[in-house]
């Protein structure tokens, strides 16, 4: 037996304008089993609102927010009094462990899901290749936020690949699907590289868009460094695309085996360029089995454990766990206050 889980959101730009009212409201508006604060930087609401209430503190951590200790030591005190912290790869418990200090046994790992039903392996859409000039093309593809100061997502080591890449598959191309300040950069130096022509920039793709153009891809390239989640992975493969990730950071832990794709490091070309080369050689084109770990109901059974586990919820229906269990469907239980970033138009 479980009670549906009621989530009340705190939205970051309304505690910017009235940090003390909106947070106040929230408190004292209703009663919460547990506080989940979805960003670091949100900390010092996230911490008097669970004083407040007495109830546990929960720290979900995605990335890099994470990884740094460039903290003020008042973040590493309240780091300290949560609870337990989520991070969504081992990657990012590693990261945040080396500089919060904090026993290993309260961060615990819940990767991100992916919806599966909203992918599938599905043909290429025709009017899609003759817009980005495709047809015949075998095509390397990476969705990302082309953000001018991360710089991080592998995408200029794949263009300076192509050359040599297109030694073994000639009719390589490169679709970068999204958008943001590096575009400009990154068109002008695909020019430089003398690959221009075999590289194509979508820009902006709604949301119900993204699913046919990841089908317009043979593999999904992105051997970055700043990965801490590696939902556009997920996605990937959900489409039945191999993907091409990397060991700087936590994509390489999506692959689970050779019928996931390969994992390189990005400092190292002709790696690279050998795995991009070898996952193309296998046309079998289908959803790896094994992505059921990343499904939606092993995401909810894994917050059900943890929060059995910190004992959230009516106690009476609560089960006693000594380790976590093999995760089937579930649902988590009592009333939840997330405060959180506020929900973004999503862009890529």
């Amino acid at each position: 037996m479980a009670l549906p889980l009621v989530i009340r959101s705190s939205s970051y730009r309304a505690i910017l304008k009235s940090p003390l009212i909106e947070s106040l409201r929230a408190v004292v508006s209703e009663r919460f089993d547990v506080v989940i604060c979805s960003h670091i930087s949100l900390l010092a609401i996230a911490t008097l609102a669970a004083t407040a209430q007495r109830v546990p503190l929960l720290l979900v951590t995605y990335g890099v927010e994470a990884w740094s200790s460039r903290r003020s030591p008042m973040a590493l005190r309240l780091v300290r009094r949560a609870d337990a912290v989520v991070a969504t790869s081992e990657y990012t418990k590693r990261r945040f462990l080396e500089w919060s200090k904090m026993e290993s046994s309260r961060v615990h790992v819940i990767p991100c899901c992916v919806d599966a039903k909203r992918f599938g392996v599905g043909a290429k859409r025709d009017n899609l290749l003759r817009k980005y000039h495709l047809r015949g093309r075998t095509v390397l593809l990476t969705v990302a936020r082309l953000a001018g100061k991360e710089r991080a997502k592998g995408i200029d080591e794949v263009m300076e690949s192509l050359t040599e890449i297109a030694r073994e598959i000639p009719n390589i191309s490169y679709l970068i699907v999204g958008d943001g300040h590096d575009r400009t950069r990154l068109e002008e130096k695909a020019v430089a590289l003398g690959v221009g022509k075999r590289v194509v920039f979508a820009g902006y793709v709604a949301e119900a868009d993204k699913a046919d153009h990841f089908r317009l891809g043979d593999a999904y390239v992105m051997p970055g460094r700043g990965e801490g989640v590696g939902i556009a992975f997920l996605e990937a493969l959900a489409c039945g695309l191999p993907i091409v990730a990397s060991s700087l950071d936590a994509s390489g832990e999506i692959v689970r085996n050779r019928s996931f794709g390969r994992v390189v490091n990005p400092d190292h070309p002709a790696e690279l360029q050998a795995a991009v080369v070898d996952v193309l050689a296998e046309s079998d084109r289908k959803v790896p089995r094994e992505l059921c770990a990343f499904s939606r109901e092993r995401y909810r059974a894994r917050w059900n454990w943890l929060l059995a586990e910190l004992r959230v919820g009516e106690s009476d229906i609560l089960p006693t766990l000594s380790r976590e269990p093999k995760y089937a469907g579930g649902r988590v239980t009592g009333k939840t206050l997330v405060v959180d970033l506020p929900p973004a138009t999503p862009r890529v």
